[in-house]
């Protein structure tokens, strides 16, 4: 999957068993509607889950890039999604944190809100998820 952020082929599909110049024989598929400019996409399974700048998230095939759900949501996204234990982490800059179920219906798990928001990628170390909005640092463990 490349993610060029913008145009009619903002994301693309791409074959990864050929040699050579690829370019019309290895394309699966392309998309340009809510592709995002900064946050990565996850592929989970047979999904492809993304959110743009301006708060779609998006569930596709992976397969084929057909739409399997999309739903707005308000604020901006930058930072990438993160999956864990069948949940999507979803950061804006405004500080809201969505958790979306990873399935074929969208489904919000839970909203939290915090002070300040992210522009940063979450992360996680051992059991923990790990948050750096742009004035605190947050560690969340069981």
């Amino acid at each position: 999957y490349i993610c060029a952020g913008r145009g009619g082929m903002a994301l693309l599909a791409v074959k990864p068993d050929g040699k050579g110049d690829v370019t019309r024989t290895h394309l699966a598929w392309s998309t340009g509607k809510s592709v995002p400019r900064f946050a990565s996409q996850l592929v989970i399974g047979e999904r492809l889950y993304m959110i743009n700048d301006s708060g779609v998230i998006s569930c596709l095939n992976a397969l084929d890039g057909s739409t399997i759900w999309t739903k707005r949501q308000s604020g901006e996204y930058w930072a990438s999604p993160l999956y864990s234990d069948g949940n999507i982490y979803f950061l804006s800059k405004e500080g809201t944190v969505l958790i979306v179920s990873a399935e074929d219906e969208f489904r919000l798990v839970a909203e939290k809100q915090f002070p300040a928001g992210f522009n940063a990628s979450p992360a996680v170390v051992e059991d923990s998820l790990v948050l750096r909005s742009f004035t605190h640092l947050y560690r969340i463990g069981r």
